[in-house]
């Protein structure tokens, strides 16, 4: 069932042939707790993961992966695991070309740039637990597969740069980080393609330099909006929000300050039920509406924003403007 499982102690796995491991829970190395160092290994054509890590400290480097059934790499942070990784490749005609992520932070973490993407799997949420921070350093890749759910009810920080931007992404996004869904060919994203980062009572996300494209999954029991404010804060700065089926931003309560960024490509913009918006300096265009308020608040006044080939530029009437 397993190549290599570490349940304890401290391991170091070099320069090896990790291969052909089938059946349930057919894994190249399963690590629950210790040290594991993991570098410069052949892992492929295993049954589920490459490398299962469900807890301990674990370091990947430079290890080639191919045809690992379901993902390269797979993180169960349930059992508060701490994973660093670097040099990695993925290829192969099966399993996800990058690092799954699941389950719950128990303790703060960091998503970093380099190697290989990190995804969250169809019809699964990722939690970030209150009390948590989940840091994505600039250039850090996230894609997320059908429905799947990115939710904050403690801290995510998402900060890019002007040179190394941040990407929220579907899966089938093959233009961002390779052909991580290893679909046998290319594959192009489509308007809700995934669901949604929630921000939820308690929770807040800074985003900066970051591009959210491809999500708000379209279903009457869903939020419709890849960034959906359901109570908390949400601060977002020099960064695009594009192409969904509905909403690309939308609060139904708490917080938000959105500036001098690009969103495009919805049927609103931003959607405004309750709360208070701040909505200034940006670029909203290629909408049906810019931004349309049903309820809540917004200050200042929306008009100072770039508006261009919407249909209805703004709808405030539902909203209150006390600043």
């Amino acid at each position: 069932m397993y190549g290599v499982r570490q349940a304890s102690g401290a391991s170091t796995i070099t320069n090896s042939n990790i291969h052909s491991n089938q059946g349930s829970g057919g894994n190249g190395v399963y690590i629950s707790t210790g040290t594991s160092t993991v570098s410069s290994n052949q892992i492929h054509d295993n049954a589920y993961y490459g490398v299962a890590v469900v807890g301990g400290t674990v370091t990947l480097t430079d290890n080639t992966f191919s045809n690992n059934w379901r993902s390269a790499v797979y993180v169960d942070f349930n059992g508060d695991p701490s994973l660093t990784h670097t040099g990695n490749s993925s290829s192969g005609t099966s399993g996800i070309n990058g690092i799954v992520v699941s389950g719950y932070l128990y303790s703060d973490q960091t998503l970093t740039a380099g190697d290989l993407p990190y995804v969250i799997f169809s019809y699964s949420t990722f939690y970030v637990s209150s009390g948590t921070t989940l840091t994505l350093e600039p250039g850090a890749i996230l894609k997320l597969g059908s429905q799947g759910v990115l939710t904050v009810d403690g801290t995510l920080n998402a900060q890019g740069t002007s040179t190394s931007a941040i990407y929220f992404t579907s899966l089938s996004d093959d233009s961002i980080g390779g052909d991580t869904n290893n679909d046998w060919g290319p594959s192009s994203p489509a308007a809700g393609d995934w669901d949604t980062i929630q921000v939820d009572s308690g929770g807040t996300a800074n985003i900066s330099y970051a591009l959210i494209s491809y999500g708000g999954y379209n279903n009457f029991n869903r939020s419709k909006a890849e960034l959906y404010l359901n109570g908390g804060t949400v601060n977002l700065d020099n960064s695009e929000v594009a192409t969904v089926p509905v909403y690309d931003v939308r609060q139904d309560s708490g917080v938000s300050t959105i500036t001098n960024s690009n969103i495009h490509n919805a049927n609103a913009g931003f959607y405004l039920v309750g709360g208070s918006a701040s909505i200034s300096s940006n670029s909203i265009h290629d909408n049906v509406y810019g931004i349309y308020a049903v309820g809540g608040n917004l200050c200042p006044d929306p008009d100072n924003n770039n508006y261009a080939n919407n249909t209805v530029n703004t709808d405030t009437s539902g909203a209150t403007h006390n600043c």
